[in-house]
């Protein structure tokens, strides 16, 4: 579990820290709500007082998994023949989900120009804070069912820790990473291949 939660967070948080760095308007937006936070509660982090008083850092990390999600998918058996769409998939053979085509095809954030997968074109976080704009339950970073992911609140409370304490030390940060000439790494989580640099001030 422990090993499940922290690799999955780290590679999500160098994507976030990607995110971040395309749109400083939006770590400005952070970094406020933090400073913010603090006035009210202090310096300590509980995670009952980070969910109810940060959504746009929940919009943040809900928005770079919707984005980049942290699995590829996987595979279940068929359980029954079924037709969808005038294909018929038989009974015992293998079928593949995919998060990242499931967010695509979302009515609540499709676009027919496909900008709304676009890191550049596509980073909303403020969609997550509004009833008419946020994802439905086709949002599925950590999967669906009964094969939810176990790890989910500890990876969602180490991302939102990291980037809460970032948020409160860093006022800004420059991506030096080359975005126009970036290469992705392929694997259970797509990140950029030589990671993200970043420069703080």
């Amino acid at each position: 579990l422990i090993f499940a939660g922290a690799e999955t967070s780290s590679n999500t948080l160098t994507n976030a820290m990607l995110l971040l760095g395309m749109h400083p308007t939006v770590w400005k937006k952070l970094v406020k709500e933090q400073h913010d936070f603090v006035k009210k509660h202090g310096n300590t982090i509980t995670k009952e007082d980070i969910d109810r008083d940060c959504p746009y850092l929940d919009g943040v990390l809900r928005e770079t998994m919707r984005l980049l999600p942290i699995s590829a998918g996987g595979a279940r058996d068929v359980d029954d023949t079924v037709i969808i769409d005038g294909v018929q998939i038989p009974k015992g053979w293998f079928s593949i989900y995919s998060p990242a085509l499931t967010h695509e095809q979302d009515p609540k954030t499709f676009l027919e120009d496909g900008s709304h997968m676009d890191i550049q074109d596509g980073f909303k976080p403020e969609r997550w804070m509004d009833a008419g704009t946020r994802p439905t339950t086709e949002y599925i970073p950590y999967g669906a069912g009964h094969r939810y992911c176990l790890g989910h609140t500890l990876a969602t409370a180490e991302m939102k820790t990291f980037l809460a304490v970032l948020a409160r030390k860093v006022e800004g940060f420059n991506l030096i990473t080359n975005t126009a000439n970036m290469k992705w790494k392929e694997g259970i989580i797509l990140t950029p291949k030589d990671g993200v640099l970043v420069a703080t001030f």
